[in-house]
C-alpha cells in the first residue's frame, strides 16, 4: 500500500535527486512534428506545464512552457513562441501514451485555452483507476458519486490510435446537478428504450452488462 502523504520533515530527510537525462528545449514551431514522432514511440510520458504568476488581482498570463519526458529524455516546449500545434495537440490526445502529472486538470484547461483538445491517456499521479473514473464523472458531468462495482474491461478502435482499452464502473448514489462540462457537449438522463445513438461499441457492451446483471 501507498501512503497518500508525508510531512514536511520527511521529505527534508529524503535524498536530493535529479533528472540525468538529455533536456532539450523547443522553440521553434517547425521543429515540433519531428519531435512528436520520437515521442508518440514512447508509451509513457511525464507531464507538467509551467506558467508565469501574476501578481495582480484578476489578471493570469496563459500558460508558457510545456514539459514531456521519458525516462531517459526530457522535451521542454516553449508554447510562447511555438504555440499549441496540432500534432502536439493530438498527442495530448492519444489515449495509448499514458501522461501522468500532478494536478493536471488545471494545466489541461490552460492548454485548452492555447488550443481546444480533448485529452486522452492522462493519469493524476498515484491515482488508482477507480478514482480516476470519478474525477473524470465529476469534470464532465458535475456529478459525485460512489463506485458500486467493475462492470468490465473493454477495447474499442480507433483509426488514428489503434486499439484502446475502457474500463466501465458502475456508479450508484451520486449526488449533483447534471450538466456538461470541460469536452462534454451535453449531458442528460434517457430511459432505459430510449437511448440516445451510443458511440462506442464498448460502451453499449457496459449498458448491455449492466441491464443484464443483478446490479439493478
Amino acid at each position: 500500500m501507498y501512503r497518500s502523504s508525508i510531512d514536511k520533515e520527511e521529505i527534508n530527510l529524503l535524498p536530493l535527486g535529479h533528472f540525468k537525462g538529455i533536456v532539450t528545449l523547443v522553440e521553434r514551431k517547425q521543429d515540433v512534428a519531428s519531435i512528436i514522432s520520437r515521442l508518440a514511440e514512447e508509451p509513457i510520458l511525464g507531464f507538467d506545464t509551467e506558467t508565469k504568476p501574476s501578481f495582480k488581482k484578476g489578471k493570469g498570463n496563459k500558460v508558457s512552457l510545456l514539459q514531456l519526458s521519458s525516462a531517459r529524455k526530457a522535451w521542454l516546449f516553449r508554447l510562447n513562441h511555438t504555440g499549441l500545434p496540432v500534432s502536439l495537440a493530438m498527442l495530448l490526445e492519444n489515449p495509448n501514451i499514458i501522461k501522468v502529472g500532478v494536478a493536471i486538470h488545471d494545466d489541461l484547461k490552460a492548454l485548452n485555452n492555447l488550443r481546444k483538445f480533448s485529452p486522452g491517456g492522462f493519469i493524476e499521479l498515484g491515482e488508482a483507476p477507480e478514482k480516476s473514473a470519478l474525477r473524470e464523472l465529476k469534470e464532465e458531468t458535475g456529478l459525485t458519486g460512489q463506485i458500486h462495482k467493475l462492470l468490465g474491461v473493454d477495447t474499442n478502435h480507433s483509426d488514428r490510435y489503434g486499439t484502446v482499452l475502457i474500463v466501465g464502473y458502475l456508479v450508484k448514489k451520486y449526488t449533483g446537478t447534471l450538466r456538461a462540462d470541460d469536452d462534454a457537449s451535453d449531458a442528460g438522463y434517457f430511459h432505459a428504450e430510449k437511448l440516445p445513438e451510443i458511440a462506442f461499441d464498448s460502451h453499449m457492451n457496459f449498458i448491455r452488462k449492466y441491464y443484464s446483471s443483478s446490479c439493478l
